[in-house]
């Protein structure tokens, strides 16, 4: 198993990442400036821009730039794969031939990039008025130039073998619910013709509230491998509700960053609550409290296990809810104690798992490779720590 060098993440065999230092990386390596690919920014900031709108804007920075801004940071370059093109084409994004299956709209990104056709690219590659919303927040960025343009990419897609791919596993419901509002929000911007950064930031303000422009029925990983490096390559083929079947990185990318964001989010949640907790234990061990037994609390009752007599509950949650608000939105959560501290806390976020310390099981390593997926649940990391515990 291998590991990213800039950012850590597991690697499988032949698998490339695509942070955006393993991306500029690869550049380098191809003779490319690193620094001439990707903007420099802060990967959770705002980013600048060179706009009028910028001078006058004082609240954060509209969502769609955000959103670009997080792609690059979860797709490095890849994420550019679709959501960028070469400013004199005003002709982008318009309806094509659509195909009926996955094999179907595989078989037309290679036959469009065959016949450098960059229009049928970008129909089988996105849904209709995707690519106009993706100019818009190209145009707000601070920087004019853009060296992924369509004739790079449909070059560098050429290097796939067409013949070597592989469509594996399904996308979840939770995960096509994640990203159908990100499409969704491009194709609005690039409809409406929406120019003014203060009006799209008003009018979609929160992710959550794009109106569904645009239906995901089922979606698949597939991978590629590419005829020289023999690396493998991931995209996503998808069936949308009104243009039938298309392949592209942008969803791939998606997920990865709302993945990842989500779990930081849990896993900051967790962190709070367990400082929150370890704050009012103290003041409870000033107050004279004492065991050296090992026990579990929990914000639910049924999921105590040997808490001593003498522990005073009710006193615990008043102190811990003094150091830490709105604990109640992390419930359920549970605390592993233990000599009289606090070891170990868990606790759910949007139906993710959080915990402190991050991403472990007690002390038996990542939550991950413990289990042997990443989709366990509450319930289950609190019954495994039950077992390691031998409570």
């Amino acid at each position: 198993m291998r590991y990213c060098q800039y950012c850590g993440t597991k690697l499988q065999d032949g698998y490339m990442c695509n942070c955006p230092g393993a991306v500029n990386e690869r550049m380098s390596q191809q003779g490319m400036s690193a620094n001439q690919q990707m903007p420099q920014q802060n990967p959770f900031g705002t980013m600048q821009m060179n706009s009028a709108a910028a001078v006058k804007k004082k609240s954060k920075a509209p969502l769609i730039i955000i959103i670009i801004l997080l792609l690059l940071a979860a797709g490095g370059a890849a994420a550019y794969f679709l959501l960028f093109s070469d400013k004199d084409d005003k002709d982008s994004g318009k309806k094509g031939k659509q195909a009926d299956s996955p094999e179907k709209a595989i078989e037309m990104m290679f036959d469009a990039v065959d016949d450098n056709d960059e229009e049928a690219f970008k129909t089988i590659t996105a849904p209709e008025y995707f690519y106009e919303g993706a100019e818009v927040a190209m145009d707000s960025s601070y920087s004019s130039y853009n060296p992924f343009s369509v004739k790079l990419l449909m070059k560098e897609a050429k290097n796939l073998d067409r013949e070597d791919y592989e469509i594996g596993e399904k996308l979840s419901e939770e995960e096509l619910e994640e990203i159908s509002p990100m499409l969704s929000m491009f194709i609005i911007v690039g409809r409406e013709g929406i120019d003014d950064m203060e009006e799209l930031e008003e009018k979609y303000s929160d992710v959550e509230n794009v109106p569904k422009e645009v239906e995901i029925e089922e979606a698949y990983y597939v991978t590629f491998r590419d005829k020289e490096s023999g690396n493998v390559a991931e995209y996503c083929v998808y069936k949308t509700d009104k243009e039938g079947w298309k392949i592209d990185y942008f969803i791939k990318a998606m997920i990865s960053y709302v993945s990842k964001s989500r779990q930081e989010t849990a896993n900051t949640e967790a962190k709070a609550i367990h400082h929150g907790a370890q704050a009012g234990f103290v003041d409870m061990l000033d107050e004279g409290f004492d065991s050296n037994k090992t026990f579990i609390v929990s914000s639910d009752d049924a999921w105590d296990v040997n808490v001593p007599d003498n522990f005073d509950k009710e006193m615990f949650m008043r102190y811990m809810n003094e150091y830490c608000d709105d604990a109640e939105k992390a419930e359920p959560y549970f605390f592993v104690i233990e000599d009289d501290e606090i070891i170990y806390a868990a606790c759910t976020n949007k139906g993710r798992v959080g915990s402190y310390p991050r991403d472990s099981i007690l002390d038996k390593g990542y939550l991950q490779d413990y289990f042997g997926k990443k989709d366990y649940t509450i319930e289950e990391v609190y019954n495994a720590c039950i077992e390691e515990l031998g409570l």
